[in-house]
């Protein structure tokens, strides 16, 4: 269930080009869509869409990053692509 009012949110940070970034949004789609008890937002953005300043806060080094955060607070991270069922296992680790 993709809702924009969720308590829990995944944010998913690309780049233009980027054949891991197209497959790691995928996933996550796809795995949120099979955790429909648990309302998820999904954030896609582009990495030249932010300022300089929240690039420096965020510490962003590598691409795809994803963020995992619930309260509005972060619990989990991870750079590159991965498995459905992986994180499938993050959203139950990290958000539930």
């Amino acid at each position: 269930m993709l809702k924009n009012d969720a308590k829990c949110n995944i944010t998913i940070l690309v780049i233009s080009g980027c054949i891991a970034c197209d497959i790691v949004v995928h996933n996550v789609k796809e795995a949120v869509t099979f955790n429909t008890k648990l309302p998820i937002s999904i954030n896609v953005k582009n990495y030249k869409d932010l300022t300089p300043s929240t690039r420096k806060h965020m510490k962003l080094k590598d691409f795809p990053t994803v963020i995992f955060r619930k309260d509005k607070t972060e619990t989990f991270r991870f750079s590159g692509s991965t498995a459905v069922a992986c994180i499938n296992r993050y959203i139950d680790l990290y958000l539930k």
